[in-house]
């Protein structure tokens, strides 16, 4: 009977999997080494992590396993950087109208770091180097996908820094974190099936810093730099934007929301806007626009708007906000069915217009 007993857990014992390490670069003692990270990758089994060394490693990767993917330090290095090759994948765009100002110019982009079908997928300490990018390209692609990244450098002149998606019926969760993203960050599904999370970055583009389609999450103390557009909360997603800073010289609105059921709540909103601080187009009821600062809207000599409405919109509720040097303060205020004030204006020629 002990016999037979032994014998199960032994049985049981040897199918169990370990998570290992592995490493590239050779900086990295007591593990197997690889030369280039998509063997390293390749050589991995679910949940194993990989060591990169600092270096520069021209190689486009693919991950379909959960897998841990960690630049480490070597001596006075701590760069491992991802450069200047690309996959090709293909997207989804339902009934060919994607969005706003954001969409590929066909169904196939180019990413760098292209993770597909698993999760989660952590990447940490990596720079990824788009080494002029061209059109189209992606720095990493999450494709029905979830996990973390942290701490990751992203630029070299990429169409789309970050591209985030899930066409599945499974709710999947993405994580920006603590990271440098200097082209545009989308996120879509086709199912509203994907949640994401946009906390302490640094974020830069010359037209739409983050982009969001049908998905839900939170946007929180990201600073957010030389964009045409901030924020772009578009149809059918929900978002809780709070405590961003918001600051450059041009460009048409900070945050913009084309969907219901959002929270925009004290952000920080600085430098000239051509429309407005803060704009609720068409189908952005029911949101909370509360405790923000909007400061300075003057654009080739005419100042701007902090917040304004569509005269069709209801349900929403703007209040406890500053508005300083704007030419109106809150702009097309429906007649009836919002919440509006108090709020506080300093240095405003029109504190409120109305509707017609």
């Amino acid at each position: 009977m002990k016999t037979g007993m032994w014998l199960i857990v032994v049985l049981m014992l040897t199918s169990v999997s370990f998570a290992t390490t592995v490493s590239v670069g050779g900086c990295v003692t007591g593990v197997t080494n690889y030369t280039t990270i998509q063997a390293a990758i390749n050589a991995s089994l679910p949940g194993d992590t990989v060591d990169v060394c600092p270096g520069t490693y021209s190689e486009a990767l693919t991950i379909t396993i959960p897998l841990t993917v960690v630049g480490v330090q070597s001596g006075f290095g701590d760069r491992a950087i991802v450069q200047g090759v690309f996959n090709s994948a293909s997207v989804t765009i339902p009934g060919g109208q994607y969005g706003f100002r954001v969409q590929p110019s066909s169904n196939t982009v180019f990413p760098q770091i292209l993770i597909q079908n698993t999760g989660p997928v952590n990447l940490t300490n990596l720079t990824v180097d788009g080494n002029g990018g061209g059109l189209d390209t992606v720095g990493v692609y999450y494709q029905n996908s979830s996990g973390t990244v942290n701490h990751v450098a992203e630029h070299g002149g990429h169409s789309f820094g970050f591209w985030l998606e899930n066409d599945t019926a499974t709710l999947l969760n993405v994580t920006v974190t603590n990271s440098v993203v200097s082209s545009r960050i989308v996120s879509f599904s086709s199912s509203s099936t994907l949640s994401v999370v946009s906390s302490g970055n640094d974020l830069s583009s010359g037209d739409v810093t983050f982009y969001a389609y049908q998905t839900t999450g939170t946007l929180s103390s990201n600073a957010i730099r030389f964009a045409a557009y901030g924020i772009l909360i578009d149809f059918g997603s929900s978002f809780s934007v709070a405590q961003n800073t918001i600051v450059s010289q041009g460009g048409e609105s900070k945050i913009r929301l084309g969907s219901a059921g959002n929270s925009v709540t004290n952000n920080y909103l600085s430098g000239g806007m051509e429309v407005a601080g803060i704009v609720l187009d068409p189908g952005a009821n029911n949101n909370t626009i509360s405790k923000n600062t909007v400061r300075f809207g003057r654009l080739g000599g005419t100042m701007g708007t902090a917040i304004s409405f569509d005269c069709g919109l209801t349900g929403n509720t703007v209040k406890n906000n500053t508005v300083e040097d704007q030419t109106i303060g809150i702009a097309h205020v429906p007649l009836s069915g919002n919440v509006v004030g108090p709020n506080m204006f300093f240095n405003a020629d029109t504190v409120t217009t109305s509707c017609p």
